[in-house]
């Protein structure tokens, strides 16, 4: 049987590689975007798109087998002008597309959210980033990762399968 993998921000520079390897996985992939401005090149790779302002709604009906989340503000300069801006959007995502899996009882959905490695405290000197490193919250953007990570621990606990990557 063939599974669904829902992907938000499909529109972006990684929606399109992750698409791509989905494809190659055998997954048919359903894209949200919040404008009708998928390039042609990551359409061909989709079997839908749905068009949505995450921050408002989850499109209604729309669950896969996997949910891979890539929407969300992701400049970190501009978070400063913005701050609330940016903890209010990535932070409604989340919650969006957990309580409409949450409603759907879609507990089978594994969920992917995508952290970001900013988050660390920066290395000294040439040393490597490494993940035991401290995390520090630098700027409003990775105040609203750091959220968004907790968001995401808090449906696991009422039952949905997520996971956070950084």
């Amino acid at each position: 049987m063939t599974k669904t993998l829902v992907l938000t921000g499909v529109d972006g520079f990684v929606g399109h590689h992750v698409a791509v390897a989905a494809n190659a996985a055998g997954y048919l992939v359903r894209g949200v975007a919040r404008t009708d401005t998928v390039p042609a090149s990551t359409r061909e790779l989709l079997t839908s798109v749905h068009v949505a302002d995450l921050r408002r709604e989850w499109p209604v009906g729309l669950i896969g087998d996997a949910v891979v989340h890539l929407a969300g503000l992701a400049a970190v300069g501009p978070s400063f002008e913005q701050p609330q801006t940016y903890i209010e959007a990535n932070s409604a995502m989340v919650t969006n597309l957990c309580e409409a899996h949450m409603r759907a009882d879609a507990v089978s959905t594994r969920i992917l959210g995508i952290s970001t490695g900013a988050v660390y405290r920066p290395p000294h000197n040439s040393e490597s980033l490494r993940e035991d490193a401290d995390v520090v919250a630098s700027s409003p953007y990775v105040v609203s990762k750091l959220l968004v990570e907790r968001q995401f621990e808090y449906y696991r606990r009422r039952g949905l399968r997520t996971i956070v990557a950084r």
